[in-house]
């Protein structure tokens, strides 16, 4: 263990030792513990969320039953089928209108690279 040798101003030495002495734990017990917390607590500070809220995740998922995770739908099936062909119909609208298909996407891509080969060299227009 290093040690390490601080100046204290008379009065923060002596709230030091009123709180050591309050707590019944010498000054140099009370400003390590003191040093420790305050070094911790900005490490962990600048942890992201999710690795801070890890350790609570786990005790709480530990406590659940697995069933408990599953959320019902409040939808039925066929609800869920008529949103999927809705889904379908508004893609095919799309298409329908006009849109810039895939293939001319990628067409698009080989004609503005800096390259001179091409990516997708199976989708060339015969000119």
């Amino acid at each position: 263990m290093t040690s390490l040798t601080i100046e204290l101003a008379p009065e923060v030495y002596e709230r030091l030792r009123a709180e050591a002495q309050r707590q019944g734990k010498t000054e140099r017990q009370l400003a390590l513990e003191l040093l420790t917390d305050q070094l911790l607590a900005a490490a962990e500070a600048e942890a992201p969320l999710y690795a801070r809220m890890m350790p609570h995740i786990r005790a709480l998922a530990a406590t659940m039953d697995p069933a408990e995770f599953v959320v019902p739908g409040a939808a039925t099936p066929q609800e869920a089928a008529a949103l999927l062909r809705s889904w379908s119909e508004e893609d095919a609208a799309t298409v329908e209108e006009g849109a810039e298909s895939w293939e001319d996407v990628l067409r698009s891509i080989d004609a503005n690279r800096t390259s001179y080969r091409k990516l997708f060299p199976d989708l060339e227009q015969p000119e």
